[in-house]
């Protein structure tokens, strides 16, 4: 941890003592750190309390102790190159624990069915509640302080247009490329699958994209169109490789929403648009369309 030792021009005299600048302990006292600090700590024993009933892995509760002391690193650092190193271990933490599940452990099955409709494939939904923790602390640790703007932001008709032009546009694309037929549907499943899916789907998601791939990435460039063109290209590679698929129409349409998605953050600057949007084309597909694809 760097010390900064701030030298007076006078010689120090027997009752004199040097003012010694520790960049943590400034961090610890700001009021507005220590909110985010004591928020994450809670989120932080709720995901170890759910790891001693098997909800988690509790190798994830490790990841989430790290993942809070490199955020705190990231703000007490002011090293160009080591604040890029502290944002790259929460990008991999972060990625870590969206992505990793042991061999031996399943994540809470909230939906379990041999169809959805008839002709449909099987379903299952599993509560990733690594990915959740995550997002939950990402977004404490960012967003704490800004939840009302970003709100009344994503809310503005011109940011509501947007983000309703990216819904409209992956459907129809989508049901175009994938020939999607119109097969409406409500079942005992629909308000499980529409809570787990806003909460831990395009929540966690769009606050991993969004706030640690999106965002810093658009820091490359100092010119802004080409910082947001650069943060739409990162951002909507990186959705694709964690929605890849096999079959080239699922891979072209998770191309499309990707890029919309990401499109829509870089004109509302609001991530309640993009979980909006988000979350739009899941329950619509959901409801309305084939599902599972």
């Amino acid at each position: 941890m760097r010390v900064d030792l701030e030298k007076n021009q006078a010689p120090l005299g027997k009752n004199q003592s040097r003012r010694i600048n520790i960049p943590v302990l400034d961090l610890l006292t700001n009021g507005a750190v220590q909110k985010k600090l004591f928020a994450v700590f809670i989120v932080w024993l709720i995901a170890g309390f759910t790891a001693i009933f098997d909800l988690l892995p509790a190798i994830h509760v490790l990841a989430a102790a790290l993942l809070i002391a490199f955020l705190c690193c990231h703000s007490v650092i002011q090293t160009t190159y080591l604040r890029a190193f502290s944002w790259s271990a929460v990008f991999l933490i972060g990625t870590f624990m969206a992505l990793y599940r042991p061999e031996d452990f399943s994540y809470f099955n909230s939906i379990s069915t041999d169809q959805l409709h008839e002709q449909g494939k099987p379903y299952q939904q599993f509560v990733n509640l690594g990915k959740f923790f995550g997002a939950v602390i990402l977004f404490i640790w960012i967003m704490l302080g800004s939840v009302k703007e970003d709100i009344a932001l994503a809310l503005t008709r011109k940011n509501l247009l947007i983000a309703g032009s990216a819904v409209l546009g992956i459907l129809l694309l989508a049901m175009v490329i994938m020939n999607l037929g119109f097969i409406p549907k409500l079942s005992q499943f629909t308000f499980i699958f529409l809570i787990i899916n806003l909460v831990v789907t395009c929540f966690s998601e769009e606050t991993f994209y969004r706030l640690v791939v999106q965002r810093p990435s658009e820091k490359a460039f100092f010119n802004l169109r080409a910082s947001r063109i650069f943060g739409v290209l990162v951002a909507s590679a990186f959705f694709t490789l964690t929605h890849v698929s096999d079959q080239w129409y699922v891979l072209t349409v998770m191309v499309i929403a990707g890029t919309a998605y990401a499109i829509t953050f870089a004109l509302t600057r609001s991530l309640t648009s993009t979980i909006f949007a988000h979350f739009s084309v899941n329950a619509i597909h959901f409801i309305f369309l084939p599902y599972p694809l």
